[in-house]
């Protein structure tokens, strides 16, 4: 759950920052990077002290790590298309703004009536 509620920040409040583009990187995306990995820690931990102690909690712990790298897979796939698309100056947005400006700038003067 916190790990959702990370992500959604990340997506609602980030990709409006210039150091999510510039760095590819904002403090939480770094928390949430980080959660992840105590979690998988965490699994690791629970699963040392529980193996063979019970098969079904052993595939539900496996079953957890897998939906758990799984999950942050598509987190970083959705990361990288948004800081591919961009915002403002970045990305393709950025570079179509860019192109823009410049054909406004140049056809100054220019009348279609």
């Amino acid at each position: 759950i916190e790990s959702g509620q990370r992500i959604f920040h990340i997506l609602d409040f980030d990709t409006k920052l210039d150091s999510f583009y510039l760095q590819k990187s904002t403090k939480p995306l770094n928390r949430y990077h980080g959660h992840i990995e105590n979690s998988r820690k965490a699994l690791g931990e629970v699963k040392l002290a529980k193996s063979n102690a019970n098969s079904t909690i052993d595939r539900r712990l496996d079953r957890i790590a897998k939906d758990l790298d799984s999950l942050n897979s598509k987190v970083i796939q959705v990361i990288a298309l948004i800081q591919q698309k961009g915002f403002r100056n970045f990305g393709t947005i950025g570079g179509m703004r860019f192109h823009i400006h410049k054909l406004e700038k140049k056809s100054q003067g220019i009348s279609l009536a």
